[in-house]
């Protein structure tokens, strides 16, 4: 069986969907590497890692993932998403890495004050990018892509049944030009 130019697959990374992948796979890394929920040689993390960590990882990954592949550009629902994403990063952060936290609360209160607020931060930053990820998902099921009739001829206007380009409306090529 041979294959011809017009079945050949597409590249994986190509389009809405890919760019989704490769969203989902840069939030990964990006709340994951700093965080050391993603084990890594580059940073050290002083607590061990919860389990819900990882599922806050996971669900942030996948939440920017979904709004990279919707259409539509950045606007309010681009800087919710980003902001859930740093959220989140501050959810399953090492209390005791945080060095804001360190500073202002010190290592007790970042232990008895931060991690307890901790999940909260999480189930907020899970809720504010699944809020981006449905707001722009009403602006472009609200802006609808024009449809042809279903009964309709589905050629673009000035193409003739046999193929052929015509330019105008009306135009008939055989007919003669006294």
């Amino acid at each position: 069986m041979t294959r011809t130019d017009h079945a050949r697959p597409r590249p994986v990374l190509t389009g809405r969907w890919g760019r989704g992948l490769v969203a989902a796979a840069v939030s990964a890394l990006v709340v994951g590497v700093p965080t050391d929920v993603l084990d890594n040689p580059y940073f050290t993390r002083m607590t061990p890692v919860r389990w819900w960590d990882y599922a806050v990882l996971a669900a942030t990954a996948l939440l920017t993932g979904l709004w990279a592949v919707l259409p539509g550009g950045m606007s309010v629902s681009g800087y919710r998403a980003t902001g859930a994403s740093l959220l989140g990063s501050l959810a399953v952060g090492c209390p005791m890495c945080n060095k804001l936290v360190m500073g202002l609360l010190g290592l007790s209160g970042a232990l008895a004050v931060w991690a307890p607020l901790q999940p909260l931060l999480a189930v907020g930053s899970v809720v504010l990018i699944l809020v981006a990820v449905v707001a722009k998902w009403r602006t472009a099921s609200s802006c609808p892509v024009p449809r042809t009739d279903p009964g309709a001829d589905a050629r673009p206007a000035g193409i003739g049944e046999d193929g052929t380009l015509w330019p105008l409306e009306g135009w008939d090529p055989h007919r003669s030009r006294d």
